[in-house]
């Protein structure tokens, strides 16, 4: 069965997560749940919880420094490890995102479509732009060998630019190789809010 995925390093936005749970129960009640986390996670019924550790990790990272950055890159190394064990497809997703509809038919359909599909934000005041948000991966070589050029080519940006994230390395991958068109797609506009729409 698909699983939705999240990574909450640090106590900061424990409480967001626990939303975000509760709102997805509401829609998607037999959603197998995935916590990815260096938290004790206890009390969370019908969450699987893997640790993850993040050598050095600030328990409050500023979104926008430098720390944030690299604490963004470990977003697709959990993309990464969920994806090898997956059965069909993950949905990765940010704890800032709240279901309001049922979701898990339609990220079905879209893993059918491609092996990458992202949400995109953005309206008349704001450019679109993909956001790594909330991502729908398929099982098999093509997304985990794109996870792979999108972490490598996060890091070569970190190395000169320390505060870009993991979505800017996203937005750049995707614009610089147009080999991997094939390979990934947006998400229908707002098929996820902006997380700051719920802070």
């Amino acid at each position: 069965m698909p699983q939705l995925v999240y990574l909450q390093i640090g106590s900061h936005n424990f409480e967001q997560f626990q939303l975000a749970v509760a709102s997805v129960r509401c829609v998607e009640p037999d959603a197998e749940i995935v916590l990815y986390t260096d938290q004790l996670a206890e009390g969370l019924a019908e969450v699987e919880v893997r640790p993850w550790r993040v050598k050095g990790a600030p328990d409050l990272a500023r979104c926008g420094s430098t720390s944030f950055a690299r604490l963004t890159h470990e977003k697709i190394q959990v993309m990464r490890d969920a994806l090898q064990r997956a059965d069909g497809f993950i949905v990765f997703s940010d704890v800032d995102i709240m279901a309001c509809k049922p979701f898990m038919e339609a990220a079905r359909k879209a893993a059918q479509l491609r092996p990458v599909s992202i949400s995109s934000e953005g309206d008349g005041r704001l450019p679109v732009q993909l956001c790594s948000g909330l991502l729908i991966l398929k099982e098999g070589n093509a997304a985990m060998r794109f996870l792979d050029l999108w972490a490598e080519h996060h890091l070569a940006m970190l190395a000169v630019q320390p505060n870009a994230h993991d979505q800017d390395a996203f937005n750049d991958l995707v614009q610089s190789r147009l080999d991997l068109e094939d390979t990934w797609g947006a998400l229908p506009f707002m098929f996820a809010a902006p997380g700051w729409l719920y802070h």
